[in-house]
């Protein structure tokens, strides 16, 4: 794989794990909250953290998509590699 391709996957791969560990976390302190675990939210707070919670799964999907893609041409790249030295 050349050198830029790799670069490049391994960035993808580096930027995939920065921001899926801090989502996790958004996601869990949303979830305890809507779950009234430290307490009681009103109907406002609770459609804010609705909406919230929804983007961040969107944004975790979306990270996820960009770490499949990457691995999926990084595959992609090694198979046709395979091909042309048979």
């Amino acid at each position: 794989m050349p050198k830029l391709e790799q670069f490049k996957y391994d960035f993808i791969s580096v930027i995939s794990h920065e921001l899926r560990t801090p989502l996790a976390i958004i996601k869990e302190g949303i979830s305890l909250i809507l779950d009234e675990i430290p307490g009681k939210i009103n109907s406002d707070q609770k459609e804010i953290l609705i909406m919230s919670k929804n983007n961040v799964n969107r944004l975790a999907k979306s990270v996820d998509d960009m770490l499949i893609t990457a691995k999926m041409k990084k595959k992609i790249k090694k198979f046709k590699k395979e091909k042309r030295d048979e």
